[in-house]
């Protein structure tokens, strides 16, 4: 989309609410509209936001709650700030299973939380982004 925003309608025949990737105005606001500082914000989430997910993954596997909850928190934050929804709630989902210590169901949100970064990256990392 020319506005910068993307948003992601699942192939699903069920009725799905659209999930928007990245809304640039959003960033922009949050950077007080100054283009390159949410330039040198996005490029540190190119380099932070996979290792927040590795290590939450890493957490999950080794029944870390703790850690479970501040990567997702760290990566929750980043993504508010930069106009992530989608990944700021798959984030948030996560960090609420790793404050409640309850790791049993959690493989599926962890697994939610890397299809969203995924598709953030892939947007932004996309022509024209």
């Amino acid at each position: 989309m020319s506005d910068g925003t993307a948003r992601v309608v699942p192939g699903s025949a069920e009725a799905k609410p659209v999930v928007t990737v990245y809304d640039r105005s959003v960033a922009l606001h949050h950077v007080g509209d100054d283009d390159e500082i949410l330039a040198q914000l996005v490029q540190m989430f190119f380099e932070q936001a996979p290792e927040h997910v590795t290590k939450a993954e890493n957490a999950l596997r080794d029944h870390d709650a703790k850690t479970l909850e501040r990567e997702a928190h760290s990566l929750k934050g980043t993504a508010a700030t930069l106009g992530m929804p989608g990944l700021r709630d798959a984030a948030y989902a996560v960090e609420r299973i790793g404050a409640d210590g309850a790791l049993e169901g959690a493989a599926p949100a962890v697994t939610e939380m890397r299809t969203a970064l995924d598709a953030v990256v892939a947007h932004l990392r996309s022509p024209g982004a």
